[in-house]
Parts: C-alpha cells; structure tokens; sequence
C-alpha cells in the first residue's frame, strides 16, 4: 500500500489517466457484486486493514479508474461500472473471456459455455475514457454496455441498464405472498424487457411491507415484465410465472406438498428444487404432521419446482430424488387483477446508427495497453466509406506484405491500429492492400483483435504477428466424422483449460470453434468440411504450442494428485470428504483433514491433501458441522485450488485457481 500511495502522489494532477488493476473485487464496494447481498464469497474483505487503506486511497482520488474481475458476472447483470456517486473512483468490472457467469437460482453458475467471452476495449482522450463492452466472440461492441467518462467534469455518462431512473408513467405494484409457508421478510421486484435485455439492477426493486401483510413498489412502465424475488438472492423466485407491469395487485399462489411419511420418521423435511431454481438450502422445509397422519408443506405455486428429496434431518436417512408431480396438491391458485390501466410513455425511435456512446471530437492521446504515446488522424483527415468491407481477402502470399501497415505509410504503429478501430466502427475505409495487411492475426477478418495486435507490436510486447508466425500445417482432406470428432475435443478443451483465456491463442481457438460449433456438417461439401477442419486443427495446434511454451499442462496423468483449499469462511476445522463416484472413499465422513499450507495475502488460510486420481474423483469440502461444499468432480491435475465463491449452508459452491 506505501508503493501504490506513493505512485498516487507522484501521478495526481498530471494530466495523465491513472489505471489500477486488481484481480479481486472489493466485497460490498463499487462495481462487480451486489453491495447489499453479495453473491461472491472472494472478495477483498472490507475488515482488513490493507483493505481499509486501500479503499481510503480510492476514495481520495476519484479520477482514478480501479478494473477488478473475479465474479466474471455478466455485462446483463449490470454491475459494471460504478463511483458511488462520486464518493469514489470508478471502479469497473470486468466479465471475463472464458466465462461470463450467469445468476441461476439466486446463486453463480459457472458452467462454462463456448459461445460467451466478455471484456472492453478501452477509448483513452484528454477529457474522457470510454469503456466499450464487447462480445470477443464475435467482434462486436453491446451498445447496452457502452459507458463514458466525462473527465472534464468528473460526471459518469452511461446508459440505464440496471438502473430505476423512470422517464415517464410509473405503476403501483402490490403483491401478496401471505399464502406461502416462508414468512419471507424481503420481497424484491425485478422487472425487465425481454426483447432488448434492460432491467433494473438484480435482484429487483426492493419492496415496502405495508400494514395489511403486503409488498408494494413502483416500477417504469418502461419495463414490459417482472417476477418476484423473496428473504433474499440466494433464496430465489417466487413461483415461476412473469406477469405484465401494470398498476396491479398479485396474490401469489401455493402448492401443497404431502408425504406419507412410510419409515415413521419423527422429523420430515423437503427439498425440492427445478434444474434452473434452487432456492432452498439443505434439507428443505420444515413439514407439518396432519390430523390424517401425513406431512405436508405449502410450496410456491405454478409448477416452479420438478424434483422432490424427503428427509428425516438431523437425522441421515431421505428419499432418492423423486418427481414432485405425485406428492403435489394445487392450493389457492393466486391472481392477477389491474387495478387501474396505465398509458405507457412513447419511446423514441431508436436510431439506425450503432447507438456506441460518441467520443470526444479529440484524438485519443494514449492507446489502450500501449504505453507510447501517439497522435491518430486529424479530423480532416477521415474519409467516409463508400463501401464496407466485412472480411479480409484471404492471404496466400504473406511475404509480399507489410503486416501491420494499415495506413500504408510503410511503418507499422499505434496509427494503424486507430485506423482498424474506425474501420470497426465504420468512420473509416480500407482499400485492398490495406485490408491484407491489417489482417495481423490470420483470421480473414479485419477487427479489433488486429487492431489490439499491433497496439501489442509497436510497445514491442510481442516480436512479430500471428500470421506471421503461422506454422507449415499441411492441409489435410478430412471426413464429417473427423470434423465432428475435432469439433468436440475442442469444446472439452475449451471448457476444462479457461485458466489459458487470457492468451491469444486460446481465444483464436475459441473463435473458430465458436465459427463451426453450429454447422450442419451433413449439408457440407468435402471442400467445405476439409477447409474448416484445417482451420480449428490449425488453431487447436497454436493453442497447444502456446500451452507448451507456458510450461502449461491441464491433462490427469493418474498417480498422486494435490489439490489446496482456501478457508476463505474461517471454518476452525477443514475437512476433504474424497470418493470414486459410484464406488469406495477414502475415508469415511467428514473425511481426512486437510494439512495446512500457508497463510495467503487475505489473510486466509491454505490448506491441501493428496489423493490417487486413479481411485477416487469427487470430493467434498466441509468443517465437520453445518458447512459444507456440493459435490465436487475433481479434475485430476495437480495444483488446482478451490475457493467457497456461492451458496449456502450444506450447499456451498466453489471457484478453481492454480495454487502456486
């Protein structure tokens, strides 16, 4: 913290933008989370004292722009960007290129899907810094998560995603959850537009309890949507029927769920869940013996829940995991009644134009990641394009061109990269030759990864281009079969080596994978299904190379395996329950405790325990009480570390890093 106070000092009031980069988010502090309901476990914690003095020095230099990541929450989610209404800096969260996380069940889901990768590129001027949310699959900027800063006034420009700032008509929501056994003491409102992904910020519009037992809010009537969230995030939906916004009263209705009780358990319990909703922690809810010897518990109506566990907890026995559909009663069925129609306000017409926040009319004196600083084209210097080229002619004769060299002035350097970032974004034309030789990455589409390329080449953080570089890949007839075979190794590799998504060579494979993934191949000519196979072989053997040259290995070998835990909840005892799906343990409940390691810089204890991987496969990280992991499928690699990072109670779930 003396290093990092120093450098502050030494660079305010500088006329410099002052960047810091922190892996970790601050827990309940500007963007990446919930400040009031936390989903993530990892946080820095606000009670340290480095901490404390970390957010000191942020709250003194509110020009400073603070990226953390870790949640890898979804640009959708709204937690993006954030200065606490200038009490702050701006604090700005950064999704993440592997694996956006999704909210299922009022918990972090971290299934890690192909298709999805999620960061910035960062617009630096004199008086602004613009942040442009971008898919990296596809190469194209989310105008939803576009935002500026206007640093002449120190204001933040951004859009309304996941904000109540109503424009117009508001409607009166009134919603009665009396019918539920949960007693629930929040109830939020979470309203939205399927058609263009606004919302208000997850979980919704926090509810007033009004005298008769009810919920009540207002919502814009800009907002088509909503359902109900209740008690809190990790608690879930409320039922699962959306109902239109409008001034209205809700009675949520109530299943009845009843079970014979045939074993004579004394407690009874259950659990029922639906594969996209959790919202109960272990061992469920609390039955109620009847008059006519059966249990029974009321549930949120409208079919939300599919499987059902019983259990007799705090004892051991329950049920296999059973389909509610025989145990279930319909209760009151609830209703919807408007209780005054609304007049929704006219919107504008969206423009035709890609609605990207507008830049300063100054040039960008600094490229993001280049430390040189450059001066691009003059205003007077732009051309309107007359045609749009979307692809770059494919390159046969690399060696006849000067990679790089967009502006064709023979030299490579940050110019070239802010004339692609134009071409991106349409302000800007490329003849032929210009397109070739802006091409640096060997894709066949000229896009801000060559832009982003050369901004790498002229800091001389890279020796030479990925076209360049392109290795003699003998290009091979292939069948359907061996495509579809490719196709799903690359998938499997994708998904258990993300710990790679910050190299180039991960994402070039991401990319082709993410080009092919959908294809009919049955439908393909030979040529066709030969040209794609040499693609995705040709990126699958860079990101194999890239891996080797990283010292990099993600591929079980059997043998004795380590793996590490960090007691980032203070359990005073941990434990590694480890067994062979379907077969034997290695030692019975709570298992082997584990061996403390070391203390990490959160002050957070490190612990670890060796296995055969030959022999056993999940585990189950636990403290011998209450608290404890789901079930876990170990990878088999060696150095993987895990981390609680979501849920609750017995149902805790865990995060990987590579300890080390």
């Amino acid at each position: 913290m003396t290093w990092l106070e120093g450098l502050l000092k030494m660079y305010k009031n500088d006329g410099h933008n002052i960047f810091i980069y922190e892996h970790a988010l601050i827990e309940s502090y500007g963007a990446g989370d919930d400040k009031v309901f936390p989903l993530y476990a990892g946080g820095l914690q606000q009670s340290y004292p480095t901490v404390q003095r970390l957010v000191k020095l942020l709250e003194e230099n509110p020009d400073v722009h603070f990226l953390s990541g870790h949640t890898h929450l979804d640009f959708e989610y709204g937690y993006n960007i954030d200065n606490r209404g200038g009490d702050t800096c701006y604090t700005v969260h950064i999704p993440s290129l592997s694996c956006p996380t999704q909210i299922v069940g009022g918990s972090m889901d971290y299934t890690m899907y192909e298709d999805k990768s999620q960061g910035y590129f960062v617009d630096v001027y004199e008086d602004a810094v613009v942040y442009n949310g971008t898919d990296l699959c596809t190469n194209e900027y989310l105008p939803l998560y576009c935002y500026m800063i206007d640093q002449s006034g120190q204001a933040l420009s951004k859009n309304n995603i996941g904000e109540e700032e109503p424009d117009g008509t508001m409607a009166n929501i009134n919603v009665d959850v009396s019918n539920l056994s949960e007693n629930p003491e929040y109830v939020y409102c979470y309203a939205f537009n399927e058609d263009d992904g606004s919302a208000v910020k997850y979980p919704g519009v926090l509810m007033e309890k009004q005298s008769d037992g009810t919920y009540s809010c207002e919502i814009s009537a800009d907002y088509k949507e909503m359902y109900f969230f209740f008690q809190d995030p990790t608690l879930g939906r409320i039922g699962s029927d959306i109902y239109p916004v409008n001034n209205c009263k809700i009675v949520i209705g109530y299943d009845l769920i009843t079970y014979s009780n045939p074993n004579n358990w004394s407690v009874v319990n259950a659990y029922v869940w639906d594969d996209s909703n959790t919202p109960f922690s272990w061992p469920g809810l609390a039955m109620t013996k009847g008059s006519d010897g059966k249990w029974s518990v009321r549930i949120p109506g409208g079919g939300a829940f599919t499987w059902v566990i019983f259990n007799n907890k705090p004892g051991s026995a329950q049920t296999d995991d059973l389909n509610i559909t025989p145990y279930v009663t319909v209760g009151e069925a609830g209703s919807y009644t408007i209780t005054e129609p609304i007049v929704r306000p006219t919107l504008p017409i969206e423009p035709t134009t890609s609605p990207i926040i507008s830049a300063p009319d100054t040039t960008p004196t600094t490229a993001p990641i280049v430390t040189e600083t450059q001066t691009g084209p003059t205003t007077s210097e732009k051309t309107e394009p007359t045609t749009q080229e979307t692809t770059a002619p494919i390159v046969t004769e690399p060696v006849n061109y000067l990679y790089g060299d967009a502006n064709l002035d023979n030299i490579v350097n940050v110019k070239d990269a802010t004339l692609i970032q134009k071409y991106v974004a349409k302000s800007a034309d490329l003849s032929e030759k210009a397109l070739i030789q802006a091409n640096v990455t060997g894709d066949n589409a000229v896009n801000v990864r060559d832009a982003t390329a050369i901004q790498k080449k002229a800091a001389n953080m890279i020796n030479s281009f990925p076209i360049e570089e392109k290795s003699a890949v003998v290009p091979l007839g292939a069948t359907s079969s061996q495509l579809s075979t490719l196709i799903s190794t690359v998938k499997s590799t994708l998904s258990s080596e993300y710990k790679y998504a910050s190299y180039d060579a991960y994402m070039a494979l991401k990319k082709q994978y993410y080009a092919y993934k959908d294809k009919a191949i049955s439908s393909m000519s030979a040529a066709e299904i030969t040209a794609a196979y040499n693609a995705i072989n040709g990126a699958l053997t860079g990101y194999n190379t890239m891996k080797k040259n990283n010292g990099g290995s993600s591929t079980p070998t059997g043998g004795d395996v380590t793996v590490y835990f960090t007691n980032n909840h203070n359990w005073s005892t941990v434990n590694a329950y480890i067994w062979k799906d379907g077969g034997s343990t290695l030692k019975a409940w709570p298992g082997t405790a584990m061996t403390y390691v070391k203390t990490n810089s959160q002050n957070q204890a490190v612990y670890s325990i060796t296995y055969n991987s030959s022999l056993y496969d999940m585990v189950i990280f636990n403290n011998g009480g209450s608290a404890q992991t789901v079930d876990i499928k170990l990878t088999g690699v060696s150095g993987t570390g895990y981390y609680i990072s979501g849920g609750s109670g017995k149902s805790l779930t865990c995060s990987t890093y590579t300890f080390g």
